[in-house]
């Protein structure tokens, strides 16, 4: 049985993601996450034998799986695909600046 689950800015994230442990899942995989979410998840999984990958989010010391992309390269392919084309005013838009992949993002953007 698949479950997806699409969710942003849970209140009471530890108490949502103990339900989705209590539904028995084989593998969760969560996106894009603070750290402190990303503390819960580890905490909770670990406790609870459930493995668990992270997509979009790389801190030191991560346990489980983690996929990440290249942004900065991912940016700047973009950037050269659109130049190719022969667009020339291109406007780059970005979330905050603490986050990681935008300051990769926006490195890209101005190769």
């Amino acid at each position: 049985r698949k479950l997806s689950l699409i969710f942003q800015k849970i209140r009471g994230f530890s108490d949502f993601l103990r339900k989705i442990i209590g539904q028995r899942p084989a593998w969760i995989v969560v996106r894009t996450l603070s750290k402190e979410h990303y503390c819960v998840v580890v905490k909770e999984c670990l406790a609870h034998n459930t493995p668990f990958s992270v997509a979009g989010s790389s801190f030191s010391g991560s346990k489980g799986i983690r996929v990440v992309t290249d942004d900065e390269c991912g940016a700047a392919i973009v950037v050269d695909h659109l130049v190719d084309l022969g667009h020339k005013r291109i406007a780059h838009f970005s979330g905050a600046r603490k986050s990681g992949y935008v300051e990769s993002r926006r490195a890209g953007f101005t190769l």
